[in-house]
């Protein structure tokens, strides 16, 4: 589900994690990583990042502290961030994928390729929960080697520094 922006400027929306919570986002996620001891994964329908506060869309997953986000679909300008703040952007090779083979927000991922990635690479993502093992196909959306070279950095700030004499 979308983040939703209330009044104050705290964003809430129901998130799932090995076991099923609504929470404020930053104290599921808290939660969770602390559950499951690994990296965050963020799922995105077909319109992440759409709405007023779109800047908020990136600068809110790395907050956060995912390392992933799989979406049905990317806008440019949002997958480039993603790259540039060291967040692996993907999109599902279908954009319905997620729904078709019912992923409920509690299944525990694992990305096979990772460790290899090139640019609008294939990946194969497993979702693992309680009613078994999902696979999925995704596409790496970061799209050129320089892209990859800033992301395997970690992010901008660090691939830039690493450039100065």
């Amino acid at each position: 589900s979308p983040l939703h922006f209330l009044s104050s400027g705290v964003a809430r929306t129901e998130v799932r994690c090995p076991r099923v919570l609504a929470l404020l986002v930053d104290s599921a996620t808290t939660d969770c990583l602390s559950r499951a001891g690994a990296p965050l994964i963020v799922i995105a329908g077909a319109k992440w990042g759409t709405g007023s506060p779109r800047g908020w869309a990136v600068k809110g997953t790395v907050l956060l502290g995912a390392r992933v986000l799989i979406a049905a679909r990317l806008e440019r300008t949002h997958r480039s961030k993603l790259v540039g703040m060291g967040v692996l952007p993907l999109e599902f090779a279908k954009p319905d994928a997620a729904a078709s083979v019912g992923l409920t927000g509690g299944e525990l991922f694992d990305i096979e390729g990772i460790a290899n990635l090139r640019p609008r690479g294939e990946l194969r993502a497993f979702a693992l929960g309680e009613d078994g093992e999902k696979s999925l196909r995704a596409v790496e959306r970061i799209d050129t080697r320089g892209e990859l070279e800033c992301f395997e950095h970690g992010e901008i700030l660090r691939y830039v520094l690493r450039q100065l004499p």
